[in-house]
């Protein structure tokens, strides 16, 4: 998942990291969801509003958030449902991340890991920045 270039960077300095887990992660993945089930059709009505609450978590979770010095009151409610699926037990477990539309609207997707510095361990490797060697960010 790791991107060759980021699309529409207006950044002057930008980075970008390559990981690997050390272990199976479990990803709640927003970006392939099905489809909300017709009103005729034969899905329940629970699983109709399930769906139709992550395909609007997912558009909301999407959009870009403006970078000023005001506290984006809009941007709350993502966040606290976003902290509940890091600290819910799903089957007797938690989930590690999110994976979500790019707010860029190109198709790509981003993923959120619920990770600590205790979960992370340092990786030595090259650092480039926007406009390295004349391929834009990446």
């Amino acid at each position: 998942m790791t991107p060759n270039v980021i699309p529409n960077c207006t950044a002057t300095i930008g980075a970008s990291g390559r990981f690997e887990t050390t272990r199976p992660i479990r990803i709640i993945d927003l970006v392939d969801l099905p489809p909300i089930p017709g009103f005729f059709s034969t899905a329940s009505r629970p699983r109709r509003q399930y769906l139709s609450f992550l395909h609007a978590f997912a558009r909301r979770i999407s959009l870009p958030v403006p970078r000023n010095d005001r506290t984006n009151v809009n941007y709350l409610p993502t966040q606290v449902f976003t902290e509940f699926l890091r600290d819910a037990d799903f089957d007797g477990r938690r989930v590690d991340g999110i994976r979500y539309p790019s707010a860029t609207g190109e198709g790509g997707s981003n993923v959120v890991l619920f990770a600590t510095q205790t979960d992370v361990r340092a990786r030595s490797g090259r650092r480039r920045t926007c406009g390295d060697s004349n391929r834009g960010c990446g």
